[in-house]
């Protein structure tokens, strides 16, 4: 359970961060030099993120950068990547199609991405190091993957994957799907069928992009046992706040389940044997009220009034809130950054804040009310210093996306509607997160 007197406690991560962020708040409005910042208008697509320091040393990269890699989702996109603090370009250029353009960023930047189409964008920096027999390998964490309309859910993705060690990339199926998965040259790497409420556990090569198609929506999340665990769940409706979330919940780690108003929450387990309609957990949450969900299989989360699901871990992770939404949050030990890409009054509690375009706050470390009259972006930091970290960033532009009501919830199912894809053994992640500690076990023997 989340304590709401955690708002008075601050890491070293938030000490530091925090007035430097409220140096910038200030500051933001009048630096002459953003006006080349806001070259493209209300046409284009923005995405803002901060690239916090804490790891060592970045796969590929060194030490003190992070990735910043925009992926093409239409054909000649032109990419600019600003310095928030300075307004000076940090790089430009112009992506195709399922092409990957990466930017060398500086470690401490607060950026922003402008593109004249729709992209997908990714800020990752640290080594993945889970198996010694592996050698050091890019850096990896939990996070949804946004699809080719800007928002989490549809029947198009294109992304570059992160690294996926057990073969733990998740594709979710809102409806009945027949999904195919391309790689970068065009060819099938993979092709099966899920039905609703259901997913499939994917191997595929890290940084290397791919183009997953369905006849049905999905929705598609990175999930590792040796990542960064941090992350926030989109709704099956589009932004963060609704009534049903798919989820993976980190090895050792939890779900934080915030009700936006009273509630009858309900979260289903998708096993070897298909989805449970009896939930594993069943509870009745008041306004501002939150509950935890333990390490298992992946769920299937339904309300009967608005909730907002985080998982709680480390790494860095986006998320945002719509025009008018007043939610509660949880912001992690190392503490949030708001950023706002058009004028926008703020209450965070009881303090109200004022941003500009391209503006950003700082939000200290508990449990916090939020309200906005303006779409927001909101960066989560926890348990810095990591030894990687790894993102996918909404735009505020794919936050406002809306998306069906998902299929009336099963009540009897005649065959199981798990899957698993490549290789995955179909006994459930449980005892593959097992196996995992058995292994590393009997290394340290030898």
């Amino acid at each position: 359970m989340v304590s709401p007197s955690t708002s008075c406690i601050l890491s070293r991560s938030a000490l530091r961060l925090l007035p430097l962020v409220l140096l910038l708040g200030a500051s933001l409005a009048s630096n002459p030099k953003l006006e080349g910042v806001r070259a493209g208008g209300d046409a284009a697509t923005l995405f803002y993120g901060y690239a916090p320091s804490g790891v060592d040393e970045t796969y590929l990269l060194g030490r003190g950068y992070a990735y910043l890699d925009v992926i093409g989702v239409n054909y000649s996109t032109s990419v600019r990547v600003f310095d928030l603090r300075t307004g000076l370009l940090i790089g430009e250029g112009v992506v195709g199609r399922m092409e990957l353009f990466t930017i060398k960023l500086p470690l401490e930047t607060y950026f922003k991405v402008e593109a004249d189409k729709i992209v997908s964008v990714c800020l990752s920096a640290g080594t993945f190091r889970g198996d010694s027999q592996l050698g050091p390998r890019p850096p990896s964490g939990f996070t949804f993957i946004t699809s080719v309309d800007g928002g989490f859910s549809g029947k198009e993705f294109i992304f570059m994957a992160l690294e996926s060690y057990a073969h733990v990339m998740l594709i979710y199926a809102v409806e009945n799907s027949e999904v195919t998965v391309y790689n970068s040259t065009g060819s099938t790497a993979f092709h099966f069928s899920l039905g609703a409420y259901s997913y499939a556990g994917l191997a595929l090569k890290p940084r290397q992009v791919y183009r997953v198609v369905s006849t049905g929506r999905l929705m598609i999340e990175h999930a590792t046992i040796y990542g960064a665990t941090i992350d926030s769940v989109p709704s099956f409706t589009g932004g963060f706040i609704g009534y049903t979330f798919p989820a993976t919940i980190a090895f050792g780690g939890s779900l934080i389940i915030l009700s936006q108003e009273d509630s009858t929450v309900k979260v289903h387990e998708i096993t070897a044997g298909g989805l449970s309609l009896n939930p594993r957990f069943e509870k009745q949450l008041r306004l501002g009220e939150n509950m935890s969900v333990p390490w298992g299989n992946p769920v299937i989360i339904r309300s009967t009034g608005r909730v907002l699901v985080e998982r709680n871990g480390v790494g860095i992770a986006f998320m945002g809130l719509r025009a008018g939404e007043d939610a509660w949050v949880f912001i992690p030990d190392g503490g949030g950054v708001i950023f706002a890409s058009a004028p926008t009054r703020i209450v965070v509690d009881e303090r109200v804040a004022i941003l500009q375009r391209d503006g950003i706050d700082s939000v200290q470390p508990g449990l916090h009310r939020i309200a906005t009259n303006s779409t927001v972006l909101l960066e989560l930091l926890g348990g810095f210093p990591v030894t990687q970290y790894a993102a996918y960033i909404v735009s505020p532009r794919g936050l406002e996306v809306d998306y069906p009501s998902p299929p009336e919830f099963p009540e009897a199912r005649e065959t199981p509607i798990h899957y698993y894809v490549a290789g995955v053994a179909a006994l459930g992640s449980i005892l593959i997160a097992l196996l995992l500690v058995l292994r590393r076990r009997q290394l340290r023997v030898k």
